[in-house]
Parts: C-alpha cells; structure tokens; sequence
C-alpha cells in the first residue's frame, strides 16, 4: 500500500509541473522501449536480411576493380524496393506514434537507408537533410537547458497566468467544436432540401416528356441545369503532430554531455552525415560531399567507428571519379583502422588492384600477400594468387613456359572446377600476348564451355573472341559471338549499347554471307563429276550416322549411370527426381571441403581429431 502510495505521489509530482505538450517520465520510457524495439528493431533485421539475400546472389566481377560497397552495385534496382518499402513503413509508423521517443532519429535513419538502398537518392537525401537539421545532438542539449532554465526562473504568478492561459484555450477549443458540429448540422438540412427539390424537378420534368410523346411530339427538351450552391469555406484539416515531416516536430529532451553516451541513447546524427555523403557521391555532388567527410573527419568529437568509415567513403568517391591515385591513401588509412577481417580483406584487394593500375608492382604484390593472409575465402583468395601471377607474366618475372605450366597444373587441380574459366582465359591473354590469335580463341572457348555461374567471366570470353573474328572481317562468327554476349553480360556494362549495335547491324550482313557461302557451296558440288558427289554424299551421311550413334550411347549411359546410382543420393529410390540436398552435390561438397581444409589444415581421419592430445594445431590459425 505504501508503495502504491510513493507511486501515484511519483506521478502526480510528474504531472502538475510539465508543461502543455509534454509527456511525463514514464511515458518516455514507455515510447523509448516500445519505438526501439517493436517496429525500429523488426525494420533493422528486414533490411539486413534483404542484404544478406543480396550477398547470397552477387557475382564478384575480378577483372574489374571491385566496388567497396557491394550493394551499390547491383543490377536491378527494384529487386529491394518491396522490403524497403515495408522498412519504411515500420519506421514512419513508429514515428508517428512515439515521437517523443529518443529513437525517432534512428527511425529517421532508417527511411533514409532504405531509400539510398533502392537507389531513391533524392528522396533519401531530402531525409537526410531533416534528420540533420531537426537532431543535432548539440542543440537538442541546448534547447533542453534553456527550457529547465525558463522553468526554473517562473515565478507562482507566472505558473497561474500559465495555468489560466491553458483553461482558456481548452474552453476556446471546446466553443469552437460545438460551433462545428452546428454547422454541420446545418450543412446536412440543406443538403436535404436540396436533395428534395432536385427529386421534385425531375418528376415534373418525366411528366412533361411523357405528355410530349402522347402529343407525338419529339421530346427533346433539354432539362435545365441547376447549379447547386456549395460550401467553398470547408476548413482543411489541420497538421497534426504525429506527422512524420513536421517542420515542427517535438523533440525530445536530451540532458548531460553529448559526447557520453553510456547507458542513454547514442543519437545518429553523424551517421546521418555520413549516409548523406554517400547520397550526395551517387548524385555526382562531389564537392558538397567532400565537405562532409572532411568536417567528420577533422572534428575531434566524431566516433571512431565513424572516422573508420571515413576513410572508406573517401575512396569510394575517388574510385566513382577515376581518380585511382587519389583512393590509395585513404583506403590505406581503412585497411590499418578496420577490425573486420572481412571488409579489410576487400579493401585490401581493391588496395592492390589500385596500385597494380598505377604500375607500383610491389605494393600490389604485398597488398594481395595480405588478403590471402586474411583468408578471406577461397575464391578471393585464389584470385589474389592469381593476380600476383598474372602482375609476374606482365613484369616478364616468370617465363613463358613457367606461366604456362602454372597455369595447367591449376586447371588439373579438383579444387578449381569452378575458376576453370578464369585459368582458360588467362592462357588466351598469354597466346595473345604472343600473336597466337587461332590458339587464343581455342582457350576462350574453353572457358566459355567451362563456366560455372560467372557470368562476367563468360561475358568476356564472348566478347573477346566476337572482337577478334570483328577484327579479321571474319563477320558470321562474330555476330554469333555478340549474340551470346549480349545473353550474359549485365545491362550496367559500359559496352553493353556497343555490343547490341553491332549485334543488330551484323544481322542482314551476316545473313546475307550464309546465302552466299551456301550458294558458293552448291555451284561447286554441281560442277564436280557424278563419282565425287556420290561419294561426298556417302561420307557425310557416314558422318551423320556416327554423330546420332554417339548421342545414343552418350544417352544410354546417362541413363545407366542415374539407374545404377546409389539410392541414397537420389530421393524416392530408382527413377524419382534427384535431390536438392547440398551433400548430394558434388561441386558444393568440395566447396565445403577446401574450406575445411584452409581452416583445419589436412587433419588425419580420426575421431576426436580435435583434442590437443590427438593432433597438433602447430601454425593452424
């Protein structure tokens, strides 16, 4: 009972001194738990989900400079709008129904994320900006102070004007809703009038007509028009609080030093300018974004966490412009303050491939040396090596033979079925480098056929061999090679309106030189004695024959092979669908078996082969 007592004492000494608009202590806190984790917290794990399915189906292009922001480079842009929509939603909802909440600017953040997401820059920077403007945290503590200043100051007199002031405007309020519902009262009865007489005109005038025609004559009066007076001085509705882009919004109190956040809410003010950076580079407003990083960069009160990302953006917008030069010193600065070994292997990937670009051999050679030392993976892994033994080819450090050789022993290698395409077209580079151009269209042949889901690799395997049958006029194959381009490479690609020109333009000239190779053909068969076209005939129905027995026995013994298979790999037993589970693929089981082996080295087969007493983790990291 006492308890209760303290309590409700509590709350009444809340409620008689805050002012109109303001909400007590426990209200707050009741809006800061539920707007941080009902719909803000839901709109966070939908964005990050959206992005980890986006990971899941984005195809890394090595050669080209990777993009430091992944996300940024997809596609399709509308692919997110849907779930970023939702996120959206979530956050303007909450918004609007706790806005005194101290997580309305993370609420805020989140629209603009998921506009900057689905590449709705404008919107997005327009977010940006109110967030920027409304919560900066320095004069939120400010306004707060100056406020419990003017509380404090107010006399009892003051206190009672205030009070008789505030009974004023509700008993202003209330007059002014019962003059309302009058005239709305008023508004229907004439309604209804009106609604009566327009009925009693139209029945006089069905009687009219209806006398016409027994007079047989026409009835085509025209019914006059009445033009029903309307109530232009409809008041609008007025802007109410909870809407999410007030210019006046109310802002929470903040109290203490700005820079402490331990235990109270970290605003994201600096998080806002920096997303507005990005915002602004996608936007090509370089200047007005630099100023942003430098501010941030140079203000002794930014967040470590911040300043690191910095760094980032810096060379992302040197990277946007072509300026590879300018990239390399901030992304250094990224590598050395970046704590995750993910993001820093990436970073230092771009690092070499930036330094490789502007001749600095070494430095590209000891940046790739770092993302195999991160173990990043083994895709991004075995591109660095394979990197570094193209940048040996190109400084002639290895020789020919030695490259070549290299280059077939990874070919043979199990583990690298999936980079075969990669492999082959490095040995097609080679061949070109030394004027092989029939050897050199062989090998990117090979790494078309041997593609396994790199589409970008694929790409460039058909547009280099449609470019080189181009060059020698050699125009059937090469329109037949820009066709295929033009299946796999992306619609970003910068030659993508190049390879759909001479696609289109190649179609009539192609077509024409098949008539006349084929007309070509037949003059020259007709000219030939009766002997030799008898026995032309003969080899090629020979041919023929031997080509559909081959494809029935390639069939046959596909058929052996899923008959005979064992039926633990194929649910339902013999002749039911082959299975989805991922143990049954053969490419996905040696996936998982180079990665075991990169982190537990080559253990031998036996059980508890974990125990230190049964293995040793010497130099396994």
């Amino acid at each position: 009972m006492f308890i209760c007592l303290m309590v409700c004492t509590f709350a009444t000494g809340c409620v008689t001194h805050k002012k109109r608009d303001e909400v007590g202590k426990l209200t707050k806190f009741y809006h800061d738990i539920t707007s941080k984790y009902n719909r803000n917290f839901n709109a966070n794990v939908l964005i990050d989900e959206s992005l980890w399915g986006l990971d899941q189906t984005y195809q890394e292009n090595y050669s080209e400079i990777l993009p430091l922001y992944p996300h940024l480079d997809k596609e399709n842009p509308t692919q997110l709008a849907e779930p970023m929509d939702q996120a959206i939603e979530k956050a303007s909802v909450a918004i609007a129904i706790h806005r005194p909440s101290h997580w309305t600017d993370d609420n805020y953040l989140i629209i603009a994320r998921s506009q900057f997401i689905k590449e709705d820059y404008e919107s997005a920077e327009a977010t940006l900006r109110y967030l920027i403007k409304h919560y900066d945290p320095e004069n939120l503590v400010k306004a707060s102070e100056r406020s419990r200043n003017v509380n404090a100051e107010m006399t009892d007199r003051e206190r009672e004007a205030e009070l008789k002031e505030r009974e004023e405007d509700r008993v202003f309020k209330v007059k002014e809703r019962q003059r309302e519902i009058r005239e709305r009262k008023k508004e229907r009865k004439r309604q209804k009038k009106e609604r009566k007489n327009r009925i009693k005109q139209r029945k006089k005038e069905i009687k009219e007509r209806e006398k016409l025609a027994k007079q047989g004559k026409s009835a085509k009066k025209q019914s006059p028009k009445e033009e029903v007076a309307k109530n232009t001085d409809t008041k609008k509705d007025k802007k109410t609080k909870n809407e999410p882009f007030d210019e006046n919004p109310e802002l929470p109190k903040v109290k203490g030093d700005p820079e402490k956040y331990f235990l109270k809410h970290k605003p994201c003010f600096q998080d806002a300018e920096l997303l507005l950076a990005r915002t602004l580079i996608e936007r090509d407003r370089f200047g007005e974004a630099e100023n942003i990083l430098r501010r941030l960069e140079n203000d002794p009160g930014t967040f470590d966490e911040i300043r690191d990302e910095v760094y980032v953006v810096q060379a992302h917008s040197a990277i946007s412009r072509e300026q590879y030069a300018a990239a390399i010193a901030p992304l250094q600065l990224a590598i050395d303050h970046c704590k995750d070994k993910t993001k820093r292997a990436r970073y230092a990937f771009v690092l070499a491939q930036l330094l490789e670009r502007q001749n600095q051999h070494q430095g590209a050679l000891d940046a790739y040396d770092e993302v195999v030392k991160l173990k990043p993976g083994y895709e991004m892994s075995f591109n660095a090596n394979l990197s570094k033994l193209q940048m040996q080819w190109n400084t002639r450090d290895i020789s020919p033979e030695e490259y070549e050789k290299t280059l077939h022993r990874l070919i043979k290698d199990s583990k690298n079925i999936e980079f075969q395409d990669q492999l082959y077209f490095q040995l097609a580079l080679k061949e070109l480098d030394h004027g092989n151009r029939k050897k050199a269209i062989a090998h990117l042949s090979n790494a078309a056929r041997n593609s396994a889901g790199n589409r970008a690799q694929k790409a460039e395997a058909y547009y280099t061999i449609a470019s080189l049958y181009f060059e020698d006029d050699n125009l059937v194959p090469a329109k037949y090679y820009f066709d295929s381009t033009l299946m796999v490479m992306p619609e970003s690609d910068e030659r993508f309106p190049e390879v759909q020109n001479y696609a289109k333009n190649l179609t009539d000239i192609a077509k024409n030189l098949e008539i006349i190779a084929l007309q070509d053909s037949l003059i020259r068969i007709s000219q030939l004695p009766a002997d030799e076209v008898k026995k032309m005939a003969a080899e090629i129905k020979k041919s023929m024959v031997q080509a559909e027995a081959a494809k029935q026995r390639a069939a046959q013994q596909s058929k052996v092979a899923s008959t005979v298979q064992s039926p633990v790999t194929r649910a339902g037993g013999v002749g039911a669908t082959a299975s989805n589970f991922f143990a049954y693929d053969e490419r996905e089981v040696k996936k998982g078996l180079r990665e075991f082996e990169r982190k537990w080295d080559n253990v031998p087969l036996t059980d508890n082969w974990r125990i230190s007493s049964n293995v040793s983790f010497q130099g396994i990291q």
